[in-house]
């Protein structure tokens, strides 16, 4: 998408291609786990927005019981690494952080920052959609279009007519 204003300015659903009569467009006709690009989506982006966190504010990344279980949180090493900054923990991608930070931002203000990127679903947000949304890659990728633009969302749109360089209109559905 484009960051300026919206438009989708490529898109590829599948590999395969040919005489296909019900297709899955992968791009927008799925909802797949985001895993970890929601972090910056639900975690970090609001608490830079509500909480006024610079990048080098510091998060614990210790030991995590979810709330309301015995069930520990772990991150793909098995490891904790300690106190480190924002930054870092995006970067090394590291669970803990990403949740200690929607918990200190909460729910209803995680829930306002996703509406204002477009998205949006049915039941509530919890905590564990903090390490991973059910979104569309088309979803992610106008979200992430926000942040490259200085916030502002646009929300995506196709191509209605191209012209031709002599001048002809070809127009779609």
């Amino acid at each position: 998408t484009n960051p300026r204003n919206g438009q989708i300015v490529v898109m590829l659903g599948g590999r395969h291609t040919g005489n296909i009569v019900y297709g899955l467009n992968r791009a927008v006709q799925t909802n797949r786990s985001s895993g970890s690009t929601a972090k910056p989506l639900m975690d970090y982006g609001p608490a830079i927005e509500y909480l006024n966190w610079p990048t080098f504010y510091t998060l614990r990344d210790t030991k995590f019981i979810w709330p309301g279980t015995n069930t520990e949180l772990h991150d793909f090493d098995n490891k904790t690494k300690g106190t480190m900054t924002m930054q870092d923990a995006l970067v090394q991608s590291r669970n803990i952080p990403a949740i200690r930070a929607l918990q200190k931002v909460g729910i209803s203000r995680a829930t306002t920052f996703l509406n204002g990127l477009g998205i949006s679903q049915k039941k509530a947000f919890t905590l564990n959609n903090g390490i991973g949304l059910y979104v569309s890659p088309l979803q992610v990728s106008a979200a992430y279009a926000a942040f490259a633009n200085g916030g502002t969302y646009y929300k995506p749109y196709y191509i209605s007519s191209i012209t031709t360089q002599d001048g002809q209109p070809i127009n779609y559905g």
